[in-house]
């Protein structure tokens, strides 16, 4: 009998760590990861910005019709805003979770698994490009004064959303532990946290 065909360790394309137990999250790796999401997210606002700021001001002006008048400083208010940002980090959460149950079944992730988890890619990715185009649309149309509103919460809630993307790139392929991955969710989960009582308050 052929040791390859029984031992899932030595059939190809299933990596060790869904076999051998899960693999150290790695600092630097996150936070090259977290680098380069940031860094392409801040480009694609900016080519968004530009595009709007030299041909489509005006009519996004009017469509967007921003009032500027500030948000009430309400707790009420600050649970709306966190809550509204913490559905969209469910949704990352919920596709880590898919991935790491895949790398927890012997053997690796089965073909109903991968299917779930490229579908989850792909709601992801679009609600990215969402906000992509909204933020980036509404600093063409109206410039500092839209950058100056998204101050100071704005690159903390960046910085939540960028950490929760950095943790599922890092666990879509390989078996992490669940403290680190609860860790990280929890320091995501309290930056969104904060730049909500920032948006409200500050």
């Amino acid at each position: 009998m052929s040791t390859q065909a029984t031992d899932p360790a030595l059939r190809p394309g299933v990596p060790a760590t869904a076999i051998c137990g899960p693999a150290p999250l790695s600092a630097a790796a996150m936070m090259r990861t977290m680098v380069w999401f940031g860094v392409a997210g801040l480009l694609a606002i900016s080519l968004v910005a530009v595009v709007v700021d030299a041909a489509l001001a005006g009519t996004v002006r009017a469509w967007l019709d921003y009032p500027f008048s500030g948000i009430p400083g309400h707790a009420s208010v600050a649970a709306e805003i966190f809550a509204h940002n913490l559905r969209a980090l469910a949704g990352v959460l919920g596709a880590l979770i898919v991935a790491q149950a895949g790398w927890r079944r012997p053997g690796g992730p089965s073909r109903t698994q991968q299917i779930i988890q490229r579908l989850a890619e792909l709601v992801i990715a679009g609600a990215v490009a969402a906000n992509i185009i909204m933020i980036g649309a509404s600093v063409g149309a109206y410039g500092q004064r839209m950058i100056v509103a998204m101050l100071p919460h704005g690159p903390v809630e960046l910085g939540g959303d960028v950490l929760a993307l950095a943790l599922y790139w890092q666990g879509r392929r390989r078996h992490l532990a669940l403290p680190d991955i609860a860790a990280v969710a929890a320091i995501s989960i309290g930056l969104l946290a904060v730049a909500a009582a920032l948006e409200t308050f500050a």
